[in-house]
């Protein structure tokens, strides 16, 4: 990739074209891929419920904000269970929602 020219340039685009024309042709259409991470700010719903029951179990004297990384790893070791068929759940809606609209995208 040629950085000395500024990237919103009509040449660089041009350049940056052809470039995916020639690798194109050289590896073959390119496949379309999705990686999943479960995102510890996405939990807290989760994390919030988990804390309820289980925070006297563990003995946390602190509040649910104050929680460190090491807390929050023994509320999910403490239920995995019900943390893995949450996230089974979230995966689950969102194959859902894609499949509503693959259709108006015109990927079959």
């Amino acid at each position: 990739m040629d950085l000395s020219r500024p990237h919103t340039s009509s040449d660089y685009l041009s350049w940056l074209k052809k470039d995916v024309f020639a690798m194109t042709q050289q590896l073959g259409p390119p496949t379309f891929f999705v990686t999943f991470i479960n995102v510890k700010s996405k939990r807290i719903l989760l994390l919030k419920c988990s804390y309820d029951l289980n925070s006297k179990k563990l003995g946390f004297n602190i509040p649910f904000d104050k929680l460190e990384p090491k807390h929050v790893a023994d509320l999910i070791w403490c239920d995995p269970t019900t943390c893995a068929q949450y996230y089974d759940h979230c995966m689950k809606s969102f194959v859902h929602c894609v499949w509503k609209i693959i259709p108006f995208l015109g990927i079959y």
